[in-house]
């Protein structure tokens, strides 16, 4: 049987044995460390506050959300900063309705970029691609620089079939971030399905990649069928999922 849909690419590629590079991009700088006592908005941030957000961020990059969660909820703090961090936390511990709710709230911010990045992570995870599309899109009119977020687009476009502009996304990722390894293994995947093997070769090449590697990717390759776009009325970006009649979920999220 033939796999189809973004969601079986991410498992397909994620059975290589290399997940992380497979996935959208996870966690690893999409809110730079702002100088303190400021917050990413610029809002002032209490010496202290400061010192325990630092801390909730390295035990997210060490993947301990539960203790970064709770150490959040022990500040009483409702700033941009604070919001984003948040709901990033919720998001990637897979309560989405939660994680809503705090990407909402910063639609009038200048966090608004991000926040439409973790929203579109939602709805990709939660299977509606093209809510995921159209807000991945507004976010990168917002943050054009963001890598992670240009190598999310990019793996939502393949895994919809839209390989060219797929490509354009993927090599921007690349440019602005030259070791981004999920870009790049996304790209990978890209020209071998295209048959563009010579480009394939020094892509690996440049990146260590095995034969064995390319094998898995090209088994990957051979059971993979692009999603279906669903239809999507013109969405409002910050609002909760919205039900195609498909039973994909409901619920607002603020």
């Amino acid at each position: 049987m033939r796999a189809t849909g973004w969601f079986l690419l991410a498992l397909l590629l994620s059975g290589c044995g290399t997940t992380s590079n497979f996935r959208m991009a996870e966690y690893r700088a999409q809110e730079p460390e702002p100088p303190q006592p400021q917050g990413y908005c610029g809002e002032r941030l209490d010496a202290s506050v400061g010192v325990q957000l630092s801390l909730v961020r390295q035990q997210r990059a060490r993947g301990q959300l539960f203790s970064a969660l709770a150490s959040l909820d022990a500040l009483a703090d409702e700033t941009p900063t604070y919001r984003l961090l948040r709901a990033d936390i919720l998001r990637e511990m897979g309560r989405f309705d939660d994680a809503r709710e705090q990407y909402a709230a910063l639609a009038d911010s200048c966090l608004a970029g991000q926040a439409l990045h973790g929203l579109g992570r939602i709805d990709a995870q939660e299977q509606r691609p093209s809510m995921a599309l159209a807000r991945l899109r507004a976010a990168v009119t917002r943050i054009p620089t963001d890598a992670d977020l240009r190598n999310d687009l990019g793996f939502l476009l393949l895994a919809m079939g839209q390989d060219e502009p797929a490509r354009r996304e993927l090599l921007t990722a690349l440019e602005l971030d030259s070791g981004h390894g999920a870009a790049a293994r996304n790209l990978w995947f890209l020209l071998l399905k295209n048959n563009e093997n010579d480009a394939a070769r020094l892509l690996a090449g440049r990146f260590g990649w095995s034969a064995q590697e390319e094998q898995q990717y090209r088994s990957a390759v051979a059971r993979f069928t692009p999603s279906m776009q669903e239809p999507c009325d013109e969405p409002t970006l910050f609002s909760g999922p919205v039900d195609n009649g498909s039973g994909a979920g409901a619920g607002a999220g603020g």
